[in-house]
């Protein structure tokens, strides 16, 4: 029989209210068996330029690889992973090193990393199969479809025009549109 608590445990000393393999966990086991991996805090290096990966072209684009990723695969199973990503950054090799992540599905991990190499936030995407490593990049305003902004465009807002993601003054705006109408119609017209 279950013993019915009302309150919080409190030990009156200098000792544990209850132990670990005392501790029943959800999946049955024990507490005392509960395993916590040791993150060493770095994430292992996969020299993708090294392995021979042809340069992604910095102004947009992917390169593909074929090779063994198991270690990759293990790597990203236990959580992050470094890659270097050899860039052509208009003829000028670059090689740069990203910190990532990786979701699963079916095998294939995506690793997305956000970069600003030009000025410009860009998208470094890694996809990992069972035997290919592949590298997209693009300009995050590319990838998502959102314009590229300047100086000029300070001030103003993100609004779909005509079916495309167009920067907007904000007086000009249907945010502007719907703001005045909603007070028009709250104060009924007075004020």
């Amino acid at each position: 029989m279950a013993l019915k608590i009302y309150d919080t445990l409190k030990p009156q000393g200098d000792y544990p209210a209850v132990k670990a393999e005392d501790v029943q966990m959800p999946d049955g086991k024990k507490l005392s068996e509960l395993e916590i991996p040791v993150d060493s805090g770095e994430a292992p290096v996969f020299d993708l330029s090294a392995l021979g990966m042809a340069a992604v072209p910095l102004s947009g684009g992917f390169s593909a690889l074929e090779t063994d990723t198991t270690e990759i695969a293990a790597a990203l199973d236990q959580g992050s992973a470094a890659f270097v990503v050899p860039i052509d950054a208009d003829g000028t090799a670059i090689d740069a090193t990203i910190v990532t992540n990786g979701a699963s599905a079916n095998g294939t991990y995506q690793c997305i990393t956000i970069v600003n190499y030009t000025g410009e936030p860009g998208m470094i995407t890694v996809l990992v199969s069972t035997n290919q490593v592949a590298v997209f990049y693009g300009l995050l305003s590319t990838q998502v479809g959102i314009p590229s902004v300047t100086d000029a465009d300070n001030g103003k807002i993100l609004q779909v025009v005509d079916g495309t993601w167009t920067a907007v003054a904000v007086t000009d705006s249907a945010v502007a549109t719907y703001v005045e109408e909603y007070i028009n119609s709250a104060l009924e017209g007075d004020y």
